[in-house]
């Protein structure tokens, strides 16, 4: 895709798995994907989280919230990953992680069909997906 299309693009949803948790330099790599979407505020990120992942994770969190043009960070994951998941953002004290878990029976669709069958039933990340942390203004307004 051109450059030139990335442009004006302010939400992205993609697949993450515990792989690249263990890549070296998250930060240059979400340096470069906010450098490529320079309108981008909007992250959502399915992710793969085994009961391993909590040590390394943390490095990958602080990369995507070093920046503070993000306005919302959505993590995604399947409903039986949900504890885990909750595990490994424990140490998450920020206003704009937000948590969306698939309710769909099994962890085994693809990601791609995954999108297509949310699109079709109306799911969405964007506004579906419930704050992990809230400041006492936020939670007194709730």
């Amino acid at each position: 895709m051109p450059q030139s299309s990335l442009v004006n693009v302010t939400h992205i949803r993609g697949l993450v798995l515990s792989l690249f948790f263990r890549s070296e330099g998250p930060q240059a790599c979400f340096d470069e994907l906010l450098g490529c979407l320079p309108a981008l505020t909007h992250l959502a990120l399915d992710l793969n989280v085994g009961d391993d992942s909590s040590r390394i994770f943390k490095p990958f969190i602080e990369a995507v919230l070093h920046h503070i043009r993000l306005r919302r960070f959505i993590c995604c994951c399947a409903r039986v990953n949900q504890a885990t998941l909750l595990r490994a953002l424990s140490f998450v004290h920020d206003e704009r992680v937000y948590l969306w878990c698939d309710a769909r029976d099994g962890s085994n669709v693809d990601f791609v069909t995954g999108l297509i069958s949310d699109a079709k039933a109306g799911r969405n990340v964007w506004e579906d997906g419930q704050p992990i942390c809230r400041s006492d203004a936020g939670a007194a307004a709730a």
